[in-house]
Order: structure tokens, then sequence, then C-alpha cells
């Protein structure tokens, strides 16, 4: 119960620090994994009402480990915990819903199918939507803490949590 409090004060400490995203701002957050790096940009849409998650994946060894193929839903942990500090369930494999939208990028091949292992690309862009993670938000305060998880790597790190309103 007493970690519980704890979590609950924690919340709102970081709400008042970091206050809620309204439409026409974005928030920014990043973390290093070496050879990973992970931006990620918080941004409220008008249409449809949702919170879009931009992830900018970098490698500083694209020959060894290409961004090609790195994904929000696979290579990034998602925790959402609502103003009292209780951890919101997710859906679980969202990618079987959606897949992460790719913004362009600045190549192209015509090589075998699987560009993860063909096309050696120091950076690539990803778009996730909350929604496609937690469908059915009631209206409230919560805290999104994203992790940066690797696959293929032990190693994890945190970014900075935001602080999002639901409406």
């Amino acid at each position: 119960m007493k970690l519980q409090g704890l979590l609950s004060l924690l919340g709102a400490l970081v709400a008042v620090l970091h206050p809620g995203i309204t439409y026409g701002q974005a928030l920014s957050e990043a973390a290093t994994v070496s050879p990973w790096t992970v931006k990620v940009t918080l941004t409220r849409e008008t249409s449809p009402f949702d919170f879009r998650l931009v992830e900018y994946f970098t490698t500083t060894d694209a020959q060894h480990h290409t961004v090609v193929c790195a994904s929000g839903f696979v290579d990034l942990q998602y925790i959402l915990r609502d103003a009292s500090g209780t951890i919101v369930s997710g859906v679980k494999d969202p990618w079987t819903k959606h897949s992460d939208k790719d913004y362009p990028m600045s190549f192209s091949s015509n090589g075998p199918s699987n560009g993860c292992t063909v096309v050696k690309a120091a950076g690539a862009t990803r778009v996730v939507y909350l929604s496609w993670l937690y469908p059915n938000l009631k209206p409230g305060v919560y805290t999104l803490q994203i992790m940066l998880a690797p696959r293929g790597s032990a190693e994890r790190v945190t970014l900075a949590p935001f602080t999002v309103t639901v409406h």
C-alpha cells in the first residue's frame, strides 16, 4: 500500500514538472543503448483525437545494426499508469492489428525482399498511435514511460515520462 501511495505522489510530481500536452505542442525525449538511439516525439492530433508517437531510431553501426526493421511495437516497451499509479493494460501484440508506419526513407532497394538484412540504414522513423496500444482509455491523466529495449540486447533504458491527459 505504501508503494501505491509513492507511485501516486510520483505521478502527481511528474504532472507538475512535465505538464500534459495540448494541441499543437510536441514533447520529445531521447535514450541510447549503444549502438541504438531513439528519439520519441509525442504530439496530440486533432483528428482523430489521439496521441501520435513519432519514433526516430538511429544507429552508430548501420553495417551490423541496421534500423530498417526497428519497431515501435517490438524494440520499445510502453508503460502507461493512471493517476493512482496503476499500470494500464494495453493491447497484447498490437502489431497484429496495426503495423508501424514508416516515413519515406532516402534509399530504395531492389534486392531480396528481406530489407532487414540487405539495407544498411543508419536512421528510420516510425509512427505509433497511443490508441493502437491502449484503445479504450477513459478520460483522465496518465503517465507514459517508454523503454528502449532493442531485440538482441539485454540492455534497457527508460525515457523521461510523458504526461497524457485524455478528455
